[in-house]
């Protein structure tokens, strides 16, 4: 998340990256999407989906999971962190952007977006 990668070192941000990806991001989508999850479950063969608190959880393209899980990883992850070092000490001698590597995420994410949602 972006919320984390401006405020940590690399390798910091690769071992949150790898711990979201391997452990937190499968028991969310466990959660919604298994059919045995608390959000989705079923208690018979001709009884109809439901969840702990009601209807069950209905994720259009899987989009709410997704971006639920990055939301709240983004949250916890600044929270840890904290603010940027000098960010609020010194603002007229922060370095706030870096325009080439905004340019080249800018182009990852197009890519990416147009990869997924091409059909």
């Amino acid at each position: 998340s972006g919320a984390v990668a401006e405020r940590a070192r690399s390798s910091v941000f690769g071992v949150y990256c790898i711990v979201v990806v391997s452990f937190a991001y499968p028991v969310v989508t466990h959660w919604a999407w298994s059919g045995t999850g608390f959000l989705r479950y079923s208690d018979g063969a001709d009884r109809p989906q439901r969840s702990v608190v009601g209807p069950s959880y209905v994720d259009c393209a899987g989009s709410g999971v997704v971006h639920c899980t990055g939301g709240v990883g983004a949250l916890l992850g600044a929270i840890l962190v904290g603010p940027r070092e000098g960010r609020f000490l010194y603002p007229q001698t922060f370095a706030a952007h870096n325009i080439p590597l905004i340019v080249l995420g800018t182009l990852v994410m197009w890519f990416s977006w147009f990869a997924v949602n091409s059909g």
